[in-house]
């Protein structure tokens, strides 16, 4: 009895200390959350305190104080570290400080789960082996049930299986039972089966709730038919990994719980380089190779190359104007300009002439449909064989030719669209999208951006393409070719590939390059305004890789480090040392790379030429404004400022020389108190020649009250609420006003006026700037300036003559 309660005493901390690490490596849970390190942590939290006795149980006193005083660094440093694989390496090191042989299980399985983690997130190639293996499984299953499963590797819960099966491979061993391999091969058989049986249930039980009709009834029912939705189509794993875990452990209790876990051999232990320390070593060392290989490192000095936009029959004219507003307002004419407000030089067609793939040069092909002659296939190739390099981006389901040549030419390079349409299950892929690419997954998941990629194809690759972005919280929704778009039913089918959605891919050819997108919005005319820092990530990604040293020297120097530290680590005074070096090594050159291809100065405004510009404060804004033609966002703002010759920007980061290439600067209805300093650097920006415009009621006056104290003007509290026509001497339209209490100080000058009365917009100079002042946080949204069926002409009217009035 008391080996099977210390039996379960040992398994409980197992237990924490897996679910510390499945979330801690973005495997299971909250898909790319912050709630991922803080529950992660909290079970990392729960399983020191299951060990607790055996930190205690060192004799050294001393040893046990560094003991407690490492773990607390470690523990600190899980939870800092911005990366999963830096987490989750610091939390391979808790159960090998206690160099105990009932923890040595724990840091084996952590050790396999560590390394499926690393490959996963630095080696791009290691996604064809992990789709080669899905869809191996889902062959079988067809197979065995009948049934049209579809699973990706995150939708089967890979990284969880990883730790189930090799907790029980290692368990299975180190316990030394009789009959031992055949134990470990029927453990193996009897979890595969209750693995695929789960699947086969949550599929069965997905078929079954998305064929039940909605309930609109209150109470119990209403609740029941929501909470099994959360589980649902994807959120299972979770759950699947929680069941699988418990079962293992029965398994164990049933089979093996009677052999005690075997001491380490103590023959010359610390002398001998086992095949473990050089397996892990060679595994680091590939990993951390491909790492170095693929991070983007940019440099300023680089030659522009030219852009050629090849002739696809798409509209590159119509921009918005007094005639065309609203989501109409055309397609990819705004991109071209925003290039060249970023130093590239644009030729629209195909010149072969005057093409120098030698330089690197861009050839785009947007949406490109249609034959495709031989000579022009082999001016393509030739093209990138040179040098150049091919940016394809299409849309779902062959939207402009199903009959596409220039699709079979891509079939024929490794990369394929697919007749279907990308769905992402999280609004507009948040916390939804991984990369292999340092830069790229740093992007993708960072908080307050999106990279307006929205509903395109999914791609099918064959090496050497290799994934570039991968949508793991979405679903495949198969084409219909009888649909207008060809498009399917736009809801998620249990038959329908879930998860692991290839959106973007990539492959070298030649001394060139061919990236592929499976979707046009990022380029379209107003996501550019605050997808540019993704759209630089791109050109810049098609720059041939230099800073050779940098690529090739720290991996070297890993390298050499853990050749010193195995050689000369026999004379340590344990392989725990060992270990701990190499771990350590190894994600302190993770830490550099990721330092020195940062992609914070991406999102500094590109502007190089006199175009005007204006920046759009997005750190203070609600997000919803993030969405440009939703009725209560300012897509009808970027319009206007386009009519105007100006090229609206997201700002995303607060310095002086960001706001030097600005000329205008737009803080509107804030969510987020401005700091001081904010407000301070605001105000230098303007007494140097800047332009404010800021729209703002009572309702939200104490989040810009810092800037209000500094200019010594303030918005009274009396609600004049709803204007329009003649309620204000500029016919203007306002959907909350409230009027503004001036300083009789400063120099200022009444725009508008409500009932000839109150003023509602003021201009204030302020040194060599000047300050518009719109008392009502709605004035540039969509439903007081532009939308899909309406357009408030008085006032996009009023925004173009004041802004040209700013610059006089």
């Amino acid at each position: 009895m008391q080996g099977k309660k210390s039996f379960f005493e040992r398994y409980l901390g197992t237990f924490f200390y897996f679910l510390a690490l499945t979330c801690l490596g973005e495997q299971v849970g909250f898909y790319f959350s912050p709630l991922n390190k803080i529950s992660g942590s909290f079970f990392l939290f729960l399983y020191l305190l299951s060990i607790y006795q055996d930190i205690r149980s060192k004799d050294n006193k001393v040893q046990l104080v560094y003991l407690r005083l490492g773990m607390l660094a470690l523990f600190i440093l899980v939870l800092v570290s911005p990366f999963a694989t830096i987490s989750v390496g610091m939390a391979l090191l808790f159960p090998l400080s206690l160099n105990k042989p009932e923890r040595k299980l724990e840091f084996q399985t952590g050790l396999v789960f560590f390394i499926y983690v690393l490959f996963h997130s630095f080696v791009p190639q290691f996604f064809l082996l992990e789709r080669a293996l899905t869809d191996s499984l889902n062959a079988w299953l067809q197979l065995m049930t009948g049934l049209p499963i579809h699973y990706s590797p995150y939708a089967y819960g890979f990284g969880g299986l990883v730790i189930v099966t090799s907790f029980l491979m290692i368990s299975a061993y180190m316990r030394k039972a009789e009959n031992n391999r055949l134990k470990i091969i029927a453990l193996l058989i009897i979890q595969i089966l209750v693995f695929f049986l789960l699947d086969v249930l949550y599929f069965l039980a997905s078929q079954k709730y998305y064929s039940m009709q909605i309930t609109t009834e209150q109470g119990l029912k209403q609740f029941l038919y929501n909470f099994w939705g959360l589980f649902l189509p994807m959120n299972g794993q979770g759950l699947i990994f929680l069941i699988l875990l418990i079962f293992s452990c029965i398994l164990q209790f049933n089979l093996i719980h009677d052999h005690q876990i075997s001491e380490p051999e103590k023959k010359n232990a610390n002398s001998r380089i086992t095949t473990s320390k050089i397996i892990l070593s060679a595994l680091l060392a590939v990993s951390l190779f491909s790492f170095y290989w693929n991070l983007d490192i940019f440099e300023s000095n680089l030659k522009k190359p030219v852009v050629y936009v090849y002739d696809t029959k798409m509209d590159f004219t119509t921009i918005p104007d007094d005639k065309v507003y609203g989501i109409n307002n055309g397609a990819f004419a705004m991109f071209f300009d925003y290039l060249k407000d970023w130093g590239y030089s644009i030729q629209f067609g195909s010149d072969w002439s005057k093409i120098s793939p030698q330089n690197h040069d861009i050839l785009i092909l947007i949406n490109p449909y249609g034959k495709l002659q031989y000579q022009e296939k082999q001016k393509l190739e030739s093209f990138m064989v040179e040098g150049g390099n091919l940016f394809v981006l299409g849309d779902h389901t062959y939207t402009f030719g199903l009959r596409n040549g220039y699709n079979d030419f891509l079939k024929e390079l490794g990369i394929a669209f697919n007749f279907d349409s990308a769905f992402y299950l999280r609004p507009l892929w948040r916390k939804s999208l991984k990369s292999s690419y340092n830069t790229w997954d740093r992007m993708v998941k960072k908080d307050g951006f999106t990279t307006e990629i929205l509903i395109g194809a999914s791609l099918t690759l064959k090496y050497p393409a290799v994934p570039v972005i991968i949508g793991e919280y979405g679903w495949s929704d198969r084409g219909n070719i009888k649909d207008k778009w060809y498009m399917g039913n736009r809801r998620f089918d249990p038959d329908e590939p879930t998860g692991d959605l290839v959106l973007a891919a990539e492959r070298s050819y030649g001394k060139g390059r061919l990236l592929v997108f499976g979707d046009t919005t990022f380029i379209q005319n107003t996501p550019i305004s605050s997808s540019y820092p993704f759209i630089k990530l791109c050109f810049l990604h098609l720059l041939p890789k230099n800073q050779i040293i940098i690529r090739i020297g720290f991996p070297l120097l890993f390298l050499i480090g853990i050749i010193l530290l195995l050689r000369f680590g026999r004379l340590g005074k344990s392989n725990v040392l060992l270990f701990k070096s190499l771990v350590l090594l190894f994600l302190f050159f993770v830490l550099i790379g990721s330092f020195i291809s940062s992609e914070d100065k991406l999102f500094r405004v590109p502007s190089v030429s006199n175009q005007l510009s204006a920046g759009i404060d997005v750190t203070l804004f609600p997000e919803f404004y993030m969405n440009d033609w939703q009725r209560r966002s300012i897509g009808g703002l970027k319009n206007t400022l386009y009519r105007a010759g100006i090229l609206p920007y997201h700002l995303y980061q607060y310095d002086s020389k960001q706001l030097k290439k600005l000329d205008y600067l737009f803080v509107m209805g804030p969510k987020q108190k401005m700091t001081p300093e904010k407000a301070g650097l605001i105000l230098d920006y303007v007494r140097k020649g800047g332009f404010l415009i800021c729209s703002c009621g009572f309702d939200n006056r104490d989040q810009i009250k810092n800037l209000l104290l500094m200019l010594r003007l303030d918005i009274e509290n009396l609600p004049l609420s709803y204007l329009s026509g003649k309620d204000t001497n500029r016919d203007l339209r306002f959907v909350s006003a409230w009027p503004i209490k001036m300083n009789p100080k400063k120099d200022y000058k009444i725009i508008c006026k409500a009932y000839d009365k109150y003023p509602v917009i003021i201009e204030v100079n302020e040194g060599k700037g000047k300050i518009l002042l719109i008392g009502d946080s709605y004035f540039f949204e969509n439903r007081n300036l532009e939308g899909n069926y309406y357009y408030y002409k008085n006032n996009v009217q009023f925004i173009k003559e004041t802004l040209r009035d700013l610059q006089k």
